[in-house]
């Protein structure tokens, strides 16, 4: 409630469902419940962190610690993997919605490479250690440690965690994407207060 409070809504709200795509035969089923059971048509699922279920997955990465790891399997057999970069690894709405965002574009890239007949399996990870217990029971001091350490960062004092510099400089005649050089004019910094992100 706080986190959709602060942030909006999040890509793993409920939403309704589509409507019926018609009723003819289906080239391929993409089971998104890892319930579905197979009748001849090929099935494309998704794991999370090793885990058939989302909610499982995001309990098994922060009872495990490991960064999030996604697998599109085609009947089994993994034919994509990808690693989302979370963004914001302290609030679960926020990290919910990168690990989401990069298994939408997992799911859709092997969807396109299985209508162009190129979807072809990839060599399996090893298979991870699965930690057992409740979601609440890991994610509570997760979020308690990452609190604090977000505290003591704003306290230190001239610290600037999101920084870097802008600098430019006037070049009459060839620049640095034809020399491959960065001799020459030397670059102006441009004057940065801290508060805000530009280039």
């Amino acid at each position: 409630a706080v986190e959709s409070r602060r942030f909006g809504p999040s890509l793993a709200s409920p939403s309704d469902p589509l409507p019926s795509g018609g009723s003819g035969p289906a080239n391929l089923v993409i089971d998104l419940t890892g319930t579905f059971a197979r009748l001849g048509t090929p099935v494309l699922t998704l794991e999370f962190c090793g885990r058939s279920t989302f909610p499982a997955g995001v309990a098994e990465m922060l009872a495990s610690g490991r960064l999030p790891e996604l697998a599109v399997r085609l009947d089994g057999v993994t034919v994509a993997r990808g690693r989302p970069m979370l963004g914001d690894r302290l609030w679960l709405s926020r990290s919910c919605n990168d690990l989401l965002a990069g298994a939408i574009s997992l799911v859709a890239q092997s969807v396109a490479r299985f209508s162009a007949g190129e979807l072809v399996p990839i060599a399996d990870s090893p298979a991870p250690i699965l930690r057992s217990g409740g979601f609440v029971r890991h994610y509570l001091p997760f979020f308690c440690r990452g609190l604090i350490d977000r505290a003591v960062q704003k306290l230190r004092l001239g610290r600037r965690p999101f920084y870097w510099q802008v600098a430019y400089r006037l070049i009459d005649g060839p620049g640095v994407a034809e020399t491959g050089q960065l001799d020459g004019t030397p670059f102006t910094v441009l004057p940065d207060d801290g508060q805000r992100f530009y280039a």
